[in-house]
């Protein structure tokens, strides 16, 4: 009988689907807020830019802050539109060329925005955003050698960005490099405590590396700062199971049936620990 898979398991690579490589890319949106409303066009951000744009047509900020109300609303494609028009009047502008990149994205033109990073970066090398933005999409495709470069560029500039460092964390789990994943999400906790997602991961590096006691260990703290979270607490159950510890296995998947019945995987492995013994 095959034993139970960690959460988020395809049958092949445990570790790939529990911690999904994060693709949250950064928008940087307007800060300018209006004081005062005129009539009901004045009610949206749209509306708000769109009026603006028409009193003001030769400021790039204008279209730039009408391109952040689309994209916030989901409108990529008029977003992308509104970005390239700020670009015309001030072509080197950073929030503008980092937004439209992301526009690109949203709608799976990724070498579009890989090409707009890139021009971003070759007249300010050092936007930390531009280098996170390029390695997403790069893990995105595949490309990982050029993703982890760019990660790490990213945290020289930065190395207090926790996103840089939970992103390449998340590469080095993907690519089996379970150490160094290890590494920067221990590095990672000793500034964010809370965060599931290193929690989870460094779980996951321990697990994979069969360090399983290490494993139940990083679950549990987890689960300190996020009690009710099932995916923790099932992959706490398949460590406890690996490292002998059967009873507090099956308490700790109970545990889970409790909170969350229709958790299928915790009643199969469940199943599976009360058969085999």
């Amino acid at each position: 009988m095959k034993g139970p898979l960690l959460s988020g398991d395809n049958g092949t690579c445990a570790c790939k689907a529990s911690v999904a490589l994060t693709v949250a890319l950064v928008i940087l949106t307007a800060a300018s807020v209006l004081s005062f409303k005129r009539n009901s066009i004045w009610e949206t951000p749209v509306g708000i830019w769109s009026a603006a744009a028409e009193s003001s047509p030769a400021k790039a900020r204008v279209y730039r802050n009408l391109g952040d109300a689309y994209y916030a609303i989901g409108d990529y494609g008029q977003a992308k539109r509104e970005y390239l028009t700020a670009l015309e009047l001030r072509p080197l502008d950073n929030d503008t060329l980092n937004n439209l990149a992301l526009s690109y994205h949203k709608l799976g033109q990724k070498k579009e925005a890989l090409v707009t990073l890139m021009r971003l970066l070759k007249y300010n090398p050092e936007d930390k955003d531009a280098h996170v933005n390029i390695a997403n999409i790069y893990a995105g495709l595949g490309e990982t050698s050029k993703a982890e470069k760019h990660y790490l560029s990213a945290i020289r500039i930065d190395n207090q960005d926790a996103s840089s460092r939970i992103n390449l964390a998340n590469l080095y789990l993907r690519l089996g490099r379970y150490k160094e994943a290890a590494d920067y999400y221990t590095e990672l906790l000793a500034t964010h405590p809370g965060s599931r997602v290193a929690h989870m991961g460094l779980g996951l590096s321990y697990y994979q590396s069969g360090r399983y006691r290490e494993a139940a260990e990083a679950f549990e703290e987890g689960i300190k700062f996020n009690p009710d979270d099932v995916e923790l607490g099932y992959n706490l159950a398949l460590a406890y199971a690996k490292s002998g510890r059967r009873s507090e296995a099956i308490k700790e998947l109970e545990r889970i049936i409790t909170t969350r019945p229709d958790f299928i995987k915790a009643k199969e492995a469940l199943k599976w620990l009360k058969a085999s013994r």
